[in-house]
């Protein structure tokens, strides 16, 4: 069978004397899948890897290794190609050649060829499911023994990797006597502080001995009255240990729950909340000052001055000062495999969204919940995040399976979403960042071993403005110097190295942190009316799952009755539903149709729209 590679150099330009002048920076797609994960049955049924059988390159629509051609025509190997064994352009280098009338090189003109490789150039840098790289080459000189080029990753200016002690996970970046914006590096044996200076980060005070490590969660910030300084909460085994730096030294406390952590603590004011399998505990001033018999709490969220206690499918409201109930709301899915966000406007109550288990999605306001996305994708989703531009807000955004969902806050789904942009599946149960860049409002959507893709509202994947993360450890962080106009991307890596990534940004650009900073700042703005008439559309069309979706378009201010009929004319379905003083909408009907043609009317006050669409199961 033929190998589809080649053993031998690629032509280079000949100058009229018969010089070769040419090559440049070859890329070279190697999928490691394919090549050890992959494979064959031999004679006697023994799974055999491509490797081992030497066919990892027989299929030349799928080959374990090729050359990236940088004229992105495939030449190589290509039996409909008139250059099998590839051509002169099939390196990167700077400028396009410039050939005599014979052919022969003459010298180099100021018109680019690739100077570019990345996600976006042409050819591509993506693997073999489609996803951008996360890291791009700029700046490629012109071909000579030694060339130039400058490796980035995303929108960074600057870039360093530190070695960093065995075991070290870096908390929230803090101020402290010594100085602001100090990441602190805890390890077993104590704390490390590293300075965040623009001219490098490096490790400013030594070890300070503290044994405990980490902790079992992720380590949060708090500011309890009786510290000049924020404090950091770390989660051991029966106890939550308060660390900070002030009068130039360490201090801490630890607060002895008698029973294992079960959640991660949340701070309020000048307030922590912790949680064990038998109760909830308010600590303040560095001592336990209440305890609420509460089993088996989840998740603890703070909303319009009530403490939120998610168990089961419970949902607790209690007084933070009192530590009494308030309210019990009971969801129809169980909770705490993905944390609630909160959308907080001035002088009005805070909607809370609810993930279940299921990767459903509720709203809270107040006593009563709304259930506004039904998830049915086979899928679980990573952590919600929340956004807002100047048409919508709050947006609510996540990925879940391979698509990225953006929605309003009743569910209707933003223009365009949800977003398939390769062939992978976002990361479950993974946090989401969110920024206001120079080309719009960009989600960032964790990628198993890759890092977090940029999504445009477009949408639209922009990997250049994409998070580089080439491990799953999940201590990654972002992080704005408001002093320094810098913004950092920082994580640490299994060969216990500190990587950071800087860019000069004259304003904060983070929209959302992360769900352990889990609550978005802005007011409730709908598109405006339009004076356009009714339009209804289901989608997919054909359905062939449920529930389905109806998307309605210029609705007034006006109940809205749905109505189903079968081919036959039988009514079948027919739910109303009440004004929400949304201009668009996404209504989800879980009922089941059988295989068929069906037509829906949609009644709105006044206005009327009729459509047909097929079911098939």
């Amino acid at each position: 069978q033929p190998s589809y590679e080649y053993d031998y150099l690629l032509p280079s330009f000949q100058k009229v004397n018969g010089d070769a002048v040419g090559g440049g920076i070859l890329a070279w797609h190697i999928n490691e899948d394919l090549i050890y994960h992959q494979g064959v049955f031999d004679a006697d049924g023994s799974w055999v890897s491509n490797y081992e059988n030497n066919t990892v390159n027989t299929d030349y629509n799928n080959r374990g290794i090729r050359v990236i051609e940088a004229d992105a025509m495939p030449d190589i190997g290509n039996i409909f190609s008139w250059h099998w064994t590839g051509t002169p352009y099939e390196y990167f280098f700077k400028s396009k050649p410039v050939l005599n009338t014979e052919g022969a090189f003459a010298n180099w003109s100021l018109l680019p060829w690739t100077p570019v490789f990345n996600a976006t150039s042409k050819p591509a840098l993506t693997d073999y499911n489609g996803v951008p790289s996360l890291y791009w080459l700029d700046g490629i000189s012109n071909p000579a023994a030694v060339m130039n080029f400058t490796l980035k990753s995303g929108f960074f200016d600057e870039g360093e990797a530190l070695a960093i002690p065995a075991g070290a996970k870096t908390a929230p970046i803090i101020d402290t006597s010594f100085a602001t914006n100090l990441l602190p590096l805890i390890t077993p044996e104590g704390i490390y502080l590293y300075s965040t200076d623009p001219n490098g980060w490096f490790d400013m005070m030594g070890l300070y001995p503290l044994e405990g490590g980490a902790g079992r969660f992720p380590i949060i910030k708090s500011n309890q009255s009786f510290h000049p300084y924020p404090e950091l909460l770390i989660t051991l085994d029966d106890r939550i240990r308060i660390v900070a730096f002030w009068d130039d030294d360490l201090d801490c406390v630890d607060i002895d729950l008698s029973l294992p952590p079960s959640i991660e603590p949340l701070e309020y004011q000048d307030y922590v909340f912790a949680a064990t399998q038998d109760a909830v505990f308010r600590i303040q001033d560095g001592s336990i000052t209440a305890i609420l018999d509460y089993p088996n709490a989840q998740k603890l969220k703070m909303a319009d001055g009530r403490l939120y206690i998610f168990a089961g499918r419970n949902v607790k409201t209690v007084n933070p000062v009192t530590m009494e109930y308030i309210d019990s709301i009971l969801l129809p899915g169980d909770l705490g495999d993905f944390e609630p966000v909160i959308f907080r406007t001035p002088g009005e109550e805070a909607v809370v969204f609810v993930p279940d288990n299921s990767g459903n999605i509720y709203q809270l306001r107040g006593s009563s919940f709304t259930q506004i996305f039904s998830n049915n994708t086979g899928y679980l989703p990573t952590q919600l995040g929340i956004m807002a531009n100047e048409s919508h807000s709050p947006i609510l955004f996540f990925g879940l399976g391979d698509r990225a969902y953006a929605m309003q806050m009743d569910g209707t789904l933003l223009d365009g979403f949800p977003y398939r942009e390769g062939r992978f599946s976002y990361q479950t149960g993974r946090q989401v960042f969110a920024l206001e860049t120079a080309d719009g409002l960009m989600m960032q959507l964790p990628i198993p071993g890759k890092g977090y893709l940029a999504i445009s509202l477009e949408p639209t994947s922009n990997p250049y403005y994409s998070l580089s993360l080439p491990t799953d450890l999940g201590n990654e962080q972002i992080h704005y110097d408001a002093a320094a106009k810098l913004l950092y991307w920082h994580y640490t890596d299994e060969d216990n190295r500190l990587h950071y990534q800087s860019v000069t940004v004259h304003e904060d650009p983070l929209l959302w942190r992360g769900h352990l900073h889990g609550e978005f700042l802005g007011n409730i703005q709908n598109p405006p009316a339009s004076d356009k008439p009714l339009t209804a559309y289901v989608y997919p069309n054909p359905v062939q799952a449920s529930p389905l979706r109806v998307k309605l378009q210029n609705l007034i201010k006006q109940p809205i009755t749905i109505n189903i009929y079968d081919a036959g004319g039988t009514l079948v379905f027919k739910q109303h539903y009440d004004d929400n003083g949304m201009a668009e909408r996404d209504i989800q009907i879980a009922h089941q149709f059988a295989s068929g043609v069906y037509f829906l009317t949609v009644q709105n006050g006044s206005q009327r729209s009729r459509l047909k669409f097929a079911v098939i199961n």
